[in-house]
């Protein structure tokens, strides 16, 4: 962790945030005062992100934006000092060669800043905020109260569903990365969501939930695509009561004209007593997986809803 020679932040404003930990409260702090800045970030697809950051004048960072946005390294001085102390404070200012850089990112989402991961290469334990996620709170934006208990699985920063917050009657945000629990602490915290409650691994076992939502990411190929959703929707199934329903947003793959994925999940709607809504969002997303060889036409992006009762 990088120490500067700076001012620490007044232990007061941090105490002012309990119960958060001094670190997450740190992260607070530095979101309140990037939201007195004005500033504002939509983020973009990685493919986007990592063209925009090879341009020229891209080799450091100018503005916020360039900081906490484009995740660009930036000199010391370049940041106030209270936005850099706070920065360190939370454990989150890096050291790249003779620049620093922030181990997060911030975006602009639903009227609110939310912290999001890194720039970084994809990995599993990645937790970033893609253009998929404001399709995503479209969709569920899109379906009638009430909400009730709000469980949202797999959930990484947690901003679709603590942007819906003001629907639930409580938010369950669950993750089995302990670096998206973090950012939904926090989040939550930004946000001021108050009714929210934060649990490891894929939430509870019981029927505990009046809505589940469901936010997935393609998978690689069709049938892994198909198989996520399916296995998704079946442990969305079992934390439901008999009035429940589950919002899936995912990534269709359009095979020889056929959506597979709504074939699969009117099987699963019959086997489970549900009824099923399907919806398509986006006719053709993910241009860049289609082969040139292979049955894969399209990926559409769907918005289906599982009810029952």
């Amino acid at each position: 962790m990088v120490r500067p020679s700076i001012r620490r932040m007044r232990p007061a404003a941090l105490r002012s945030l309990n119960p958060l930990e001094h670190a997450d409260a740190a992260l607070v702090a530095l979101g309140r005062l990037l939201e007195r800045s004005g500033y504002h970030f939509v983020p973009p697809s990685a493919e986007t992100h990592r063209r925009v950051c090879k341009r020229p004048r891209a080799d450091r960072a100018h503005d916020l934006r360039d900081v906490f946005g484009w995740n660009l390294p930036f000199a010391p001085g370049l940041l106030s000092g209270e936005m850099t102390t706070a920065l360190d404070e939370a454990g989150m200012l890096e050291r790249r060669g003779g620049l620093l850089a922030s181990g997060v990112r911030v975006a602009s989402v639903a009227g609110r800043l939310a912290y999001h991961g890194a720039a970084s290469g994809g990995g599993p334990e990645d937790v970033t905020i893609v253009p998929d996620a404001y399709r995503c709170l479209r969709f569920a934006r899109d379906q009638a109260a009430p909400w009730g208990r709000l469980l949202a699985l797999n959930c990484g920063a947690g901003v679709v569903p603590l942007a819906l917050a003001d629907r639930a009657t409580v938010v369950i945000l669950a993750d089995p990365r302990a670096t998206a629990l973090r950012l939904c602490r926090v989040n939550a915290a930004l946000a001021g969501v108050a009714k929210v409650e934060i649990v490891t691994g894929d939430g509870p076992r019981s029927p505990a939930a009046d809505t589940v939502l469901i936010d997935l990411a393609w998978a690689g190929d069709a049938g892994s695509a198909i198989a996520a959703a399916l296995l998704a929707a079946r442990a969305a199934l079992g934390r439901i009561g008999q009035s429940g329903r589950i919002l899936i947003h995912a990534p269709a793959p359009i095979l020889a004209g056929e959506d597979r994925l709504r074939s699969a999940l009117s099987a699963l709607a019959d086997e489970a007593g549900a009824r099923l809504a399907y919806d398509e969002l986006e006719t053709d997303i993910l241009g860049e997986e289609i082969a040139m060889a292979g049955e894969l036409d399209r990926i559409a992006a769907v918005g289906a809803v599982l009810t029952r009762g």
